[in-house]
């Protein structure tokens, strides 16, 4: 009987942490997705997951009518002096950026309907533009690291 419990405490699993990541363009959300880690990746690493992530498009993006037949697509936000772009990139426990355009490239359609990812060398140029909550920061695993 003691035996039975030892095993039984011992196979408890650790949480996993959900990361949701959007692009949206004038407060409207065109592209999702969706992973999940254990925890410990601090939000430099969490960035990164972007350039592995496939998108799926939600109704706005579909009402842009996209030709099927493309593989890429600039979004361009038209940004003004003193203004806000209208163009975001977020992905929680990551940061989120506000990049004047984003090419964005068409790959094989899965089964959860994820059909779009992101240029790698954009998310790079994003990395120290990038804004991330004050809680993260003491957190980061090489605060000092850049991408350029």
């Amino acid at each position: 009987m003691v035996i039975l419990c030892i095993t039984v405490a011992s196979s408890v699993a650790e949480g996993a942490r959900i990361l949701s990541a959007t692009i949206s363009l004038e407060g409207k959300t065109l592209l999702e997705a969706m992973t999940s880690d254990d925890g410990r990746v601090d939000a430099d690493g969490v960035w990164e997951y972007l350039k592995t992530m496939k998108f799926k498009p939600t109704q706005h993006f579909i009402d842009l009518q996209v030709p099927q037949v493309a593989t890429e697509k600039k979004l361009v936000s038209e940004v003004r002096p003193g203004q806000m772009g209208k163009l975001l990139v977020n992905i929680t426990y990551g940061g989120m950026a506000l990049p004047r355009e984003l090419t964005i490239k068409r790959v094989a359609r899965d089964k959860q309907g994820r059909e779009w990812t992101l240029d790698p060398s954009e998310i790079d140029r994003m990395f120290d533009r990038r804004y991330i909550r004050r809680l993260q920061v003491p957190r980061l695993a090489n605060p000092r690291k850049s991408k350029r």
